[in-house]
């Protein structure tokens, strides 16, 4: 069997990144057959200032090019 993960953003915004990921199993004896999914997360990524915990923008670098289709 072979695992592989599948990653998506699905929302960004200065302060927080949204994120999809899910994994699928294949297998090899039948590649015809569809991969089984085993678990899919949403995980929220929120920036905030450590001495005030109010939101707080993301660097820069993490943005280098915007996005398709937002």
């Amino acid at each position: 069997m072979m695992y592989w993960p599948l990653i998506s953003f699905e929302y960004r915004s200065r302060t927080q990144i949204k994120v999809r990921q899910t994994a699928k199993r294949t297998h090899p004896e039948d590649p015809n057959i569809e991969p089984e999914l085993i678990a899919t997360v949403v995980i929220h990524i929120v920036g905030v200032d450590a001495t005030t915990l109010k939101p707080k923008a993301l660097p820069d670098w993490l943005f280098p090019l915007e996005p398709t289709g937002q």
